[in-house]
């Protein structure tokens, strides 16, 4: 006869075997995304089919539809998981404890790295391709994208000493603006032509200077533009 377990203490709950921790839910999602992702920049979004992407992850089709009812709604899934991941960056850099410039400086970087990543780039463009067809993915896009960076950038600097909160969000959307203006443009017709390390390091520095010259220039690095 087994003995009784102890009182007031409550039998120890297993985890019924096959049934996936949160943790490992979410590690699956993350490379079924990963994987879908592949297939759609080998592809194109019209020439994928969703066997494709079910050969590529080994498993079988009703695993992937339990989740994405359609090859629209994966592929909405896949790009909003890589802004997912810039966003994660930006966030970090923001919250680093480091001074005004240096947030600053890493942020513009930040912003060339994402415009100029393959992948990102890949996925952008079929996304421009498809636009018409996923219009709302696109607007999506928008929010989660660029608009999303300026909030993000809007909200750190109206917490800086010297900053006026009500041109911060003036501030950080010309700061993204001067990052992402022609270069955007850049990285969708010349997708090979990278600027070189030098190069991003002096536009973003331009673009540093000419923000703190204008709204914030106690702060502006020495030698950087005058105030206005």
């Amino acid at each position: 006869m087994e003995p009784s377990p102890p009182k007031n203490v409550s039998p120890r709950r297993t985890r019924r075997p096959g049934r996936p921790t949160v943790a490992e839910a979410e590690h699956k999602s993350a490379e079924l995304l990963e994987i879908a992702a592949e297939v759609f920049l080998e592809h194109g979004y019209r020439n994928t089919k969703i066997a494709d992407i079910i050969a590529r992850l080994g498993g079988s089709k009703g695993t992937l539809y339990a989740r994405y009812a359609t090859k629209g709604e994966l592929f909405g899934a896949v790009i909003e998981h890589q802004i997912e991941q810039v966003e994660q960056v930006f966030s970090s850099q923001l919250a680093g404890g480091a001074g005004l410039i240096e947030v600053m400086t890493a942020f513009g970087h930040t912003l060339f790295a994402t415009m100029y990543d393959p992948r990102m780039g890949s996925l952008f463009r079929i996304l421009v391709e498809e636009a018409a067809e996923f219009p709302e993915l696109a607007l999506k896009l928008l929010r989660s994208g660029p608009l999303r960076a300026t909030f993000l950038l809007k909200s750190y600097l109206e917490s800086q000493p010297g900053f006026d909160a009500t041109r911060a969000e003036i501030a950080a959307d010309s700061f993204c603006s001067l990052c992402l203006g022609l270069p955007v443009i850049n990285s969708l017709l010349n997708p090979t032509d990278r600027p070189s390390p030098a190069e991003v390091a002096r536009k973003v520095a331009i673009a540093v200077d000419t923000i703190l010259a204008a709204h914030c220039p106690e702060q502006r690095r020495p030698g950087g533009l005058p105030s206005a």
